[in-house]
């Protein structure tokens, strides 16, 4: 019952978009070292500080972390295969590197899977450990979900001067956009502001 031009002229207004809060957290340096405080006192220490470090230092996501070798390793950078089968080298920092080198000695094999599952006494299999498992472990020491600590690795990059492009290549991020989605420095100010007004309760 409605005139052309009418419906026309409706079709043609423009939806509002909407905004939505970011997700995840980023993990302060406490919060991570007490998590590798906790992950060191576990009979898997090596394995678990490891996973805590190249998650943290190295921005992974679960499935790259589950996925290594150690032939992925060359001692100073990990070789990843993310999402759509894209291929990118990342260095590791000191206590990355460190904590993975304690890890493959501890393996005490020169190739397969890095990270593995362990039996009860703390000794370690040759079997790939789960995602599932990892986001276990991280719940239990750092009382967070893996993505935070890749959203806390973007957010420490960004906040050390290196450019967003940078950053979304180390990460595996088609999109800069996406990289931006990670970076939780404007909570941190908000937060500051807020510890600023004079509390009056």
């Amino acid at each position: 019952y409605m005139k052309s031009e009418e419906l026309t002229k409706i079709n043609a207004v423009k939806p509002v978009n909407g905004t939505r809060l970011k997700k995840g957290k980023a993990l302060s340096d406490s919060n991570l070292k007490d998590g590798v405080s906790k992950a060191e006192l576990s009979k898997t220490s090596e394995r678990d500080v490891a996973i805590i470090c190249l998650l943290h230092g190295a921005g992974l996501r679960r499935a790259e972390l589950v996925s290594l070798n150690i032939e992925d390793y060359d001692g100073s950078s990990v070789k990843v295969i993310g999402k759509f089968n894209k291929e990118r080298k990342v260095p590791l920092t000191n206590g990355a590197k460190k904590a993975l080198d304690s890890l493959i000695s501890k393996l005490g094999r020169n190739t397969g899977p890095i990270f593995v599952r362990a039996y009860k006494g703390g000794t370690y299999s040759n079997e790939r450990i789960t995602g599932k498992s990892i986001a276990k472990i991280i719940e239990e020491k750092l009382d967070a979900k893996p993505h935070d600590l890749r959203r806390t690795y973007v957010t420490n990059l960004l906040d050390s001067g290196v450019d967003i492009a940078t950053a979304a290549n180390l990460v595996g991020h088609e999109d800069v956009n996406t990289t931006k989605k990670y970076d939780k420095r404007g909570e941190d100010a908000m937060k500051e502001a807020v510890i600023k007004i004079k509390d009056i309760f």
